[in-house]
Order: structure tokens, then C-alpha cells, then sequence
């Protein structure tokens, strides 16, 4: 932990002593953007050549793209940290990035970085950029990026294709994707029993190989009567495949060959809109959004005992179709330079899933009952919420929201049930900017989480030695939370942009694990079966440190962009009396950092890019599981921005050998009883190449 807070105090010490010109602030005026901001013009960004959007903001001093939560209720308020000619990106399919990629670079009139306490946004808080972007004759990018890694078969399906223009009046962006990802590591295993002897070896491989294709269309279109409308259609397909072999010596077991296979095939389809227009002395924002999503699941795990025992093994196959409807609508209007906006959401959301467990029973496979696997599940909600903003004094600026929901959570099937809910919720933010050389903004909320459908459905996963059965549970609830935030952004010249982040979330149910039987068998053995439940309360806080400065006056055109994550849960555990411990699977430190040079007067580029997380790992009732990767990944590249007109990139990765180790602890019943076996893995995944070739017509 020492060397930790000495690398962060390098990295302060690096920043203060380096020097970096930062682009004065302006005002701004239309586009619905009132308020103190720094502006990039597209000149800025000349020397990295960028093709896209993304491209742009993510060479942008001091900012990191913050995504929003995929998985929030609703549309809500807030958002990723990004916004699109000043409005706030409504899909839940895109996320940010995704966004900025689909925008052509010379479509980009400037880049702007804003508070965003200070917006008529809702939810928006700290430093936020702003895309200004402007319409034209049709253009297009493509990009291919093979990658090849050592001893595996190469990822060649992996490009996109962008065409945009305007047509008759219409701003439109048509994307094409196809994208290979997943983890591929090797090693070996070792088993121990309880009194830490040796009793199994295992030689594994593991691969996942997963493909998503896409396609989607944007079209906005700004009418002279001050018509806003935008709509988003996307289509995509996910095929994922995952095995895992297992060769296993044992020293008092048999020698044995363990598969395990899995195939997860989905399709998603979203169509969303909205359109804004004055009524009144404001203006009217009317949202609409649909999402459906199928899933195949299928896992299977088989232990072959080379002719010595009869096959054993199971196999789960799981069908899913899920889909989320809503409506919202947004009144806002100024007031004595103060905002108000008024907001109605409606939204439904279900799932429907049926499964079917087997095992294999002399030589076949045999239906095992499985209650509580097959069901739907829905939720209906509405919220209503008033958000208020207005400048307190000439540098302090306060936005205050107060809302609620309503929801009514049913569940058909073994565990049927209706149950109904109203939460408060709400936000107060506070911005203060004391003069071009540091702001803050303080901001505090009460948030309802999204409940995870398939807590409620009984699941069972069998990538591990034994199955693990997950008991569905109909009076799980949402958890809720306090969250308090405070962000301090420097703007000094001598030091470059840093920002600092505090944050601290107390939250009340959690969802985690909870107990639901636990049986001793006269043999001593203890079964038990858990579910997902709700703990009574838990806490979450951190710091995180992120910021850019250049090396100009020892490395001409080079730059470091850093960030410094250290964060501390504490919950108290269900089974272990006395005992508090982490969330679960959640990274509580985390260490991002790249270089890059442009070399100056050249197309060349080359630069290393360094990251380092650790996770809380996964605690069940039965087990605890922690995964430990180091050194840390380290990545190198070299670019060429001008190869006949292409980008050429030529990524080296993984260039430490980054281990994967894994330390798995099972007890007989829960944590609380007596230790069953260990398990120590240790595998590596080689390195990797990657060429991205990219251009424009």
C-alpha cells in the first residue's frame, strides 16, 4: 500500500513540476450552453490526425469519459459525462464512446468543456464536454483491426463502417460493426484438502471467443421554428462461447479429462427518440425508448474418468426474452436567470426465462426438477421529479432536485408475487468556481438501484466442481443509497489539469448472498442453499485522482494522461458472526496510465499505455474466490498517421506476461464451518498484436 501513495505522490510531484498551456476559457453563447467554458477548436487536436469524435475527447487534457450505468432505472437523470450539440445521449444501447465514434472528425466544430452543475441538465455535475457538431455532404471512415495471439487462432472479424451526411434536412450516421473480443489463459492448478496437502493436479486451457455485430441509425434534424428531433435505431447480435479443459493428475483420485462448455447466443433490438419544441414560455422534451433482448444459453460440464468410473456431468440450458418500454417527458424554463424543470417518467420492464437442468444417470442424460427456474417477472413504474437550479452568488451555483416513484414488482410462476413501492429521490449540487484557476462541486442524491431480474429466478452455474445452485428470491428488493460526491478540478497552468474526486456511498440493502437452508447429513457433510437477498446496510468511499501534463520541455509533443483509484467497502457478513468485509466484485484500486508523443514535424506517433486493477473478488456462502492479476498490463504502440492516406497502429500487448492468478477457499456448509479444499490457479494468456488500419472517403 506504501508504494501505492508513493506513485500517487510521484505523479502530484510530476504534475506540478510539468508545464502545460491550457486554452483560455470563453463564453459561449446559444445551443442552450450558458456558462463559463473551455473551448478546443478542432486546430487543437491537428497533430494526433483524428478520424472521429472519440478520437478528439479522449485527447482532451484533464478529462475522462465517465459512462453511464447501463443498468439504471429508466432514463433518469444525469448520464454519461458527455453531451452531443448540448444534449445528453438517451440511448441505453450506445454508451459514450460508442457515441463520439460514430462522429466524423471534420464534422467537429469545436469541443467544449463545461460545469456541468451550471447546465439545465439535470443530474450533471463536474467537468462535462460538449460536442458542437455540424452537418455536410456524405462522408465515411472505415477501420479493420485484425489482432493475433499467440497460440490461438486470430480475430479477424473486427471492423467498422461509418457513412454520415445530411438528406433533405436530416443530419444521419449509418454504422456497421463486427468486434472479437475474450480472455484466453493457460496454466495449472493445484488442489489442497483441509489440512493443506497436496491431492490434485490440474493442467487447464480456458478460451473465450465472443463476437458482437452491429448496426444502427442516427438521424437528427433542428427545424427553423426550433424543432429539435433525434431517433436511434439499433440492431445487434452476440455469439459467445466459452471452454475450459481441465487435464487432472490426482493423488488420491483418478486420473480424469474435465470440458466445460458454454454458448450464450443474444439479439437486441432498440429504437428510441425524442423531440423538443417551445411551448409556452418554456420548452417541451418528449423521450421515447424500446429495448427487447433474446437470449440461448447453454452450459455443460462433463468429467471423463479414462475408463476407470463412468462419465459424470450436467448440463443447463436457459431461455430468456427480456424487454424495457419508456415515456418521459421534460418541461424546462428560465425564470430570473433561474432553471426549472419539470419530469414524468413511465416505464415497464420483463423478463421471462425457462430453464431445464439434467444430469447424466447411467450413461444419459436425466431431467433433475429445478423449481422456481421458470417464470416472468415485470415491473411498472412512474416517477415525477422538480429540479431547480439558479447562481447563488457570482462563483457559487446550486441545482436541487426532489422526486419519487412509484413501482409495482409481480412475479408469475413457483415464487408468484405483487408487491408495491414509493422512494424518494433527489439531489442537491452545489458548484462553486472561484476563478480560472480551480472549481468544486459538491453533490449529494438518494438513489434507487435497478434490480437485477434474474435475481429472482433459481439459477445454476457449473463451472466449478460442484454446481451452484442460486435460489430465486420474490421479496428481494432494490437497494437505495446516500451518495455524496465532491470534485475539486485545477486549472492552473504550472500544474495541468488534476482532478480530485471523493466520494462515499452509504447504502442501504444491498443485495448479496443470504442464507436460505442449511442441512447436516449424518455423514457430516452440510448442504446448504443461498440466494440473492438484501444485507441491512453497507458503506463505499474512495478517492480518485486523474489528470494530464505534458512533457513538451524534455520530450517535445509528448503528454501523460494518469488516473489513481483507492477505494474501502465495508458490509457486514451474513454467515461469519462479527465479521465485516468487502462487496462483492467490486475494483477497490486502479492504476491508468499513458504516454503518448507525437513527434513533432512527422505522421509518427508512438507511445505505452500501463494498467493496474484489483478487485474484492466474489464471496458466496459456501466459498470465497480472489483473483489477483500483476504485474499489470503493459501495452506499446507505434502509428503512422499518413501511409498513403491510411492510419496505420501496430498495438503490442501484454508485453509483462500478466499472471492470472486465481485463489478459490470451499468450506463444508458456509464460511462459518469447518474448510473443505483450497485452490491455487496460476495462468497466463500470451502476447498479442494488434494492426489497425484506418481512412476516410
Amino acid at each position: 500500500m506504501k508504494s501505492v501513495f508513493a506513485g500517487v505522490g510521484f505523479g502530484l510531484m510530476a504534475t506540478a513540476a510539468s508545464a502545460y498551456a491550457q486554452t483560455p476559457a470563453s463564453d459561449v453563447a446559444g445551443a442552450g450552453v450558458h456558462v463559463s467554458e473551455t473551448i478546443y477548436e478542432p486546430g487543437y487536436y491537428a497533430r494526433y490526425s483524428p478520424r472521429s469524435a472519440l478520437d478528439m475527447v479522449q485527447q482532451t487534457p484533464g478529462f475522462t469519459i465517465t459512462e453511464g450505468d447501463a443498468e439504471k432505472r429508466g432514463l433518469g437523470q444525469g448520464g454519461a459525462n458527455v453531451l452531443i450539440n448540448s444534449q445528453r445521449i438517451s440511448s441505453k444501447a450506445t454508451n459514450a464512446e460508442d457515441a463520439l465514434g460514430r462522429i466524423s472528425a471534420d464534422r467537429v466544430v469545436r469541443i467544449e468543456i463545461v460545469d456541468g452543475a451550471r447546465l439545465n441538465i439535470p443530474g450533471l455535475s463536474g467537468y462535462v464536454v460538449n460536442v458542437i457538431t455540424r452537418g455536410g455532404a456524405m462522408t465515411g471512415r472505415w477501420e479493420w483491426a485484425p489482432e493475433f495471439r499467440e497460440g490461438r487462432k486470430p480475430r479477424l472479424e473486427r471492423g467498422k463502417l461509418f457513412v454520415s451526411g445530411d438528406l433533405l434536412g436530416w443530419n444521419y450516421t449509418a454504422s456497421l460493426s463486427s468486434d472479437q473480443y475474450g480472455d484466453f489463459y493457460a496454466g495449472t492448478e493445484y488442489a489442497l484438502d483441509e489440512n493443506a496437502d497436496l491431492f490434485d493436479v490440474r493442467v487447464e486451457d480456458d478460451e473465450n471467443w465472443n463476437t458482437r455485430r452491429q448496426t444502427s441509425l442516427d438521424l437528427s434534424n433542428e427545424s427553423p421554428a426550433g424543432w429539435v428531433t433525434n431517433i436511434h435505431v439499433l440492431a445487434s447480435s452476440d455469439d459467445k462461447r466459452q471452454r475450459e479443459f481441465s487435464d487432472r493428475t490426482g493423488i488420491t483420485l483418478p486420473d480424469r479429462f474435465r470440458v466445460f462448455q458454454k454458448m450464450d447466443d443474444g439479439d437486441k433490438i432498440e429504437v428510441g427518440g425524442d423531440i423538443e419544441f417551445g411551448l409556452g414560455p418554456g420548452r417541451l422534451k418528449l423521450i421515447g425508448l424500446h429495448q427487447s433482448l433474446t437470449n440461448g444459453l447453454y452450459e455443460s460440464a462433463t468429467t471423463d474418468f479414462l475408463g476407470v468410473r463412468p462419465m459424470t456431468g450436467s448440463h443447463v440450458i436457459t431461455a430468456k426474452e427480456s424487454g424495457e418500454s419508456i415515456l418521459r417527458g421534460e418541461y424546462s424554463l428560465q425564470v430570473d436567470n433561474t432553471d426549472w424543470q419539470a419530469s414524468l417518467e413511465g416505464a415497464f420492464n420483463f423478463l421471462d426465462s425457462a430453464g431445464e437442468l439434467s444430469t447424466i444417470s447411467n450413461g444419459n442424460y436425466v431431467v433433475v426438477p429445478l423449481d422456481g427456474n421458470t417464470s416472468r417477472v415485470e415491473e411498472r413504474r412512474a416517477e415525477a421529479t422538480l429540479v431547480h437550479g439558479r447562481p447563488l452568488t457570482d462563483h457559487l451555483s446550486m441545482q436541487a432536485s426532489l422526486g419519487a416513484e412509484y413501482s409495482e414488482l409481480s412475479q408469475t410462476g413457483a415464487n408468484g408475487l405483487v408487491r408495491e413501492f414509493v422512494r424518494p429521490k433527489g439531489f442537491l449540487a452545489l458548484s462553486y468556481n472561484s476563478s480560472a484557476q480551480w472549481d468544486a462541486t459538491f453533490r449529494v442524491a438518494r438513489s434507487v438501484g435497478q434490480l437485477n431480474f434474474a435475481y429472482f429466478i433459481t439459477t445454476v452455474g457449473l463451472n466449478s466442481d460442484q454446481s451452484q445452485t442460486t435460489i430465486g428470491n420474490p421479496n428481494i428488493v432494490p437497494e437505495q443509497s446516500w451518495d455524496t460526491e465532491l470534485i475539486v478540478n485545477s486549472k492552473m497552468a504550472w500544474s495541468g489539469p488534476v482532478k480530485l474526486r471523493l466520494f462515499y456511498r452509504a447504502i442501504e440493502d444491498p443485495n448479496d448472498k443470504i442464507l436460505v437452508s442449511r442441512v447436516v447429513n449424518p455423514n457430516g457433510s452440510i448442504d446448504i442453499l443461498e440466494s440473492d437477498g438484501n444485507l441491512d446496510s453497507a458503506v463505499d468511499y474512495g478517492i480518485e485522482l486523474s489528470g494530464t501534463y505534458s512533457l513538451a520541455s524534455v520530450l517535445p509533443g509528448a503528454k501523460i494522461d494518469w488516473l489513481y483509484l483507492l477505494s474501502e467497502q465495508r458490509v457486514e457478513d451474513p454467515v461469519v458472526p462479527n465479521m465485516t468485509r468487502m462487496l462483492n466484485q467490486n475494483d477497490f484500486s486502479k492504476i491508468d496510465v499513458k504516454f503518448r508523443q507525437d513527434i513533432p514535424g512527422s505522421s509518427w506517433a508512438w507511445g505505452m499505455d500501463f494498467f493496474l486493477s484489483r478487485t474484492t473478488g466474489l464471496w458466496r456462502l459456501d466459498q470465497r474466490i480472489h483473483r489477483l492479476s500483476r504485474p499489470g498490463n503493459l501495452d506499446a504502440f507505434i502509428q503512422n498517421k499518413d501511409i498513403f492516406g491510411l492510419d496505420v497502429n501496430l498495438r503490442v500487448m501484454n508485453l509483462l506476461d500478466e499472471e492470472d492468478n486465481i485463489s478459490r477457499l470451499v468450506w463444508n456448509g458456509t464460511r462459518a464451518d469447518n474448510l473443505e479444499l483450497q485452490e491455487n490457479r496460476f495462468r497466463y494468456s500470451g502476447r498479442a498484436i494488434r494492426l489497425t488500419v484506418s481512412g476516410s472517403f
